[in-house]
């Protein structure tokens, strides 16, 4: 479900509100899906593990591309059509943050 959501919405053309829309499709798929799974058995335990590190890092991608406005490479976006090196010649790192992330652009030396 996971890989759907991304191919869909954050895949190799993106634009702000497809991307949104992938955050939210999987906020809620982690709130309402991984709630009902009853994992009891080690590979049970470990395909829930294995969907909740889905959402997690899918939900990572689809931040990274959200924040990093412009066209670069394999990141295509559509309401940014060009690669902007003045910007964004970089790189954006994750911290977790709580419950959540966060996420610093830092740009080459």
């Amino acid at each position: 479900m996971t890989g759907q959501i991304l191919w869909k919405e954050s895949g190799i053309l993106r634009d702000r509100e497809e991307l949104e829309r992938a955050l939210d499709s999987l906020r809620r798929t982690g709130q309402e899906m991984l709630p009902r799974i009853d994992a009891q058995t080690p590979k049970e335990i470990l395909e829930k593990m294995e969907v909740e590190n889905a959402i997690l890092v899918g939900e990572m991608i689809t931040r990274c591309a959200t924040m990093r406005e412009e066209t670069r490479g394999s990141h295509f976006r559509r309401d940014f059509l060009k690669m902007n090196d003045r910007k964004w010649r970089g790189n954006i790192f994750l911290k977790k943050a709580g419950e959540g992330m966060s996420l610093a652009f830092h740009p080459l030396e």
